[in-house]
């Protein structure tokens, strides 16, 4: 979770790690470091742009890459009067070494209840619940802040909530088992 406030010119370690698939939620290929950062702002190996949808029920976007094309898809739908949000990966190519990744900002406490994901708040609730066959672990966070560029623990769940500031979150890690991956959010109060 970066809100583009953090000063990373001095701390190339979080510079790189905050800009990293690791860091980001959505669905990505282990191991693959495509697209490669040249500089801070510059990319190496460019890629081309996502490509969005929207037909007015889901919305999503595709990614085409070397290792293969990413995609997600978000629909929301009613269910057992409660509003959930269906979020839909999958991949198509020869990969089949992928991962999704959920980062919860700093102050979210998660946990495991029965099988879900239960994440608490300020007192609201959000569950999450993987509806395809996969491998998923919640880890995180690990303790203690930091300012400064003294930043040389780039773990998961490395998070810049404020300038100059670094602390961790939790994250999931999901990984699928075949090309597809449907998670489930939702929310039984208004958040």
């Amino acid at each position: 979770v970066d809100p583009g406030t953090g000063g990373y010119y001095a701390s190339p370690k979080a510079r790189e790690h905050l800009a990293s698939w690791q860091a980001h939620n959505g669905p990505h290929f282990i191991d693959d470091p495509f697209p490669r950062r040249r500089g801070t702002f510059l990319w190496r190996d460019l890629h081309e742009p996502p490509q969005p949808f929207d037909d007015g029920i889901t919305v999503g976007a595709q990614l085409d890459t070397p290792g293969g094309r990413l995609r997600r898809r978000v629909k929301l739908k009613e269910e057992g009067g409660t509003q959930r949000w269906n979020i839909h990966d999958d991949v198509e190519g020869d990969r089949r070494d992928w991962e999704v990744r959920w980062q919860f900002a700093p102050g979210w406490v998660c946990s495991v209840d029965q099988d879900q994901i239960l994440a608490v708040r300020d007192g609201s609730e959000v569950r999450m619940a993987v509806k395809s066959e996969a491998r998923w672990t919640l880890e995180g966070p690990w303790e203690g802040a930091t300012s400064g560029p003294d930043i040389d623990d780039c773990r998961s769940g490395l998070c810049s909530p404020s300038y100059r500031r670094f602390e961790g979150g939790f994250v999931l890690i999901i990984r699928p088992a075949g090309a597809e991956l449907t998670t489930q959010v939702w929310s039984d109060e208004e958040i």
